[in-house]
């Protein structure tokens, strides 16, 4: 997972962070997702894969 960190974009009017893995599962955006959301002023996260035959993971919070 050295390089599993593709980009990262913030939206500017709102303060949403968009992370996009090249790696991942279900388990380990499970366990990130528990992690963010547990940081101080975070009130929405969550993961999503958008093709269950690619390893590509996108995190929002």
């Amino acid at each position: 997972m050295t390089n599993a960190l593709e980009k990262i974009t913030r939206e500017s009017e709102k303060d949403v962070y968009n992370v996009k893995l090249d790696q991942g599962g279900h388990t380990v955006g499970a366990l990130l997702q528990e992690i963010i959301y547990h940081s101080r002023d975070v009130n929405f996260v969550s993961y999503d894969i958008p093709h269950p035959m690619k390893p590509t993971m996108v995190l929002r919070w």
